[in-house]
């Protein structure tokens, strides 16, 4: 009997300490993930391209010049005229889901939702296309320039990668006096002198050696009557 008293107490105690715990859980999880929401706000508040790879620029297709309009490149999503699209150009002559992008290794990969409707560098997009830095994507009148920031690096590039130098570099020009002096060796066919560098510095003709000096040093000094 008092066995039983005290499992039934036991059975009532853990019934509601398990609905404790399972609230606990969520209230903790829901804090975590508001915490986390913060965070990410804070974040991109700092730094706005935070997530991004580059940027599309608007171009002007009669001028083929950008018009100043910039939009913000996400790794994947949809480009098209309509606001639920992560890349939207609000033009007539876009479709409202142009077409889905996602980046890869070798480039951002372009899969329209129709074939032919998109250009890339002005050939039609059939299937998919591959685009890298400067590709220009256009529909009719609408078009998009792609930028992808310097830190994005594709296959076959190199991060920090400097242009090549210049085969034959560019002195500075001499001055007049030793141009004339070289245009004058060239035409008697000499070659202009070169200082000789000595190995050792010469020794001055007024220098007395050290085996003299000893000698003075011990001969007795007479002195004089």
């Amino acid at each position: 009997m008092f066995m039983s008293d005290i499992y039934s107490v036991i059975a009532y105690i853990a019934r509601y300490w398990f609905v404790a715990l399972v609230l606990v859980i969520i209230w903790r999880a829901l804090y975590w993930l508001r915490r986390d929401a913060r965070r990410v706000s804070r974040a991109l508040r700092r730094y706005p391209d935070a997530g991004y790879i580059g940027e599309w620029a608007v171009i002007d297709v009669e001028t083929a010049q950008p018009t100043g309009e910039v939009l913000a490149a996400p790794r994947d999503g949809w480009l098209g005229s309509a606001r639920g699209c992560d890349v939207c150009l609000p033009h007539a002559d876009m479709p409202a889901h142009a077409a889905r992008f996602f980046l890869r290794a070798d480039g951002l990969h372009l899969v329209p939702r129709r074939s032919g409707v998109l250009m890339v560098d002005g050939e039609p997009v059939r299937r998919e296309a591959v685009l890298r830095h400067g590709a220009t994507v256009s529909c009719g009148r609408a078009a998009l320039q792609l930028r992808l920031f310097a830190g994005v690096v594709l296959s076959g590039e190199k991060p920090g990668r400097k242009p090549r130098p210049d085969p034959e570099p560019v002195l500075p020009d001499l001055p007049p006096e030793v141009a004339e002096a070289e245009e004058e060796g060239a035409e008697a066919g000499d070659a202009p002198a070169q200082q000789e560098t000595p190995s050792s510095l010469p020794v001055p003709s007024m220098t007395v050696s050290s085996k003299k000096i000893r000698r003075k040093t011990r001969e007795p000094q007479t002195p004089n009557a």
